[in-house]
């Protein structure tokens, strides 16, 4: 429809402003790691129990929060010199996939960005290791955290960690 009417469609990469996901971006620019060689990105959730609701491959973890995640490493690091990749369907086979992991290699650089709804740990949401030091960042946005909670920006409590 787009091309049609002589238009360009894009998505709105809305995920490249998370408050964590800057505050890895700042770490990693800030040269303090030094060389970064490998970044872990982690959106997961627990929720064992799935309905069954068929659905298209782009209804599923990778296409619909996927390219957002993987999105965040792009923009750090540029176009990788390949990538490797798992996708599957854990809770409920009848249902698009709810967990991937890509692999996205730069040269020495290994970027892993993962989502599985069958975390029930607590764990890092980036992981940051270079030749000098790393990063971990445990937690999401806090503005989606108060958003969710229909706390609204302006009033008490917004994006309060």
């Amino acid at each position: 429809m787009a091309k049609s009417k002589g238009l360009t469609v894009t998505p709105y990469q809305n995920r490249r402003f998370d408050s964590c996901f800057l505050t890895a971006k700042k770490a990693i620019e800030s040269g303090k790691l030094g060389e970064i060689v490998e970044v872990e990105s982690h959106f997961d959730y627990y929720r064992p129990v799935a309905e069954t609701k068929p659905g298209l491959p782009q209804d599923g973890a990778f296409y619909g929060l996927g390219v957002h995640t993987m999105d965040q490493i792009i923009s750090l690091f540029g176009r990788p010199d390949h990538v490797a990749y798992d996708i599957r369907s854990l809770r409920n086979k009848a249902n698009p996939d709810d967990t991937f992991e890509a692999q996205l290699f730069y040269g020495d650089l290994k970027a892993i960005v993962k989502t599985s709804h069958l975390v029930k740990i607590d764990y890092p949401k980036f992981i940051v290791h270079g030749k000098k030091g790393s990063f971990i960042k445990y937690g999401i946005d806090q503005q989606e955290t108060s958003l969710k909670a229909n706390i609204m920006p302006g009033e008490p409590g917004f994006a309060a960690g």
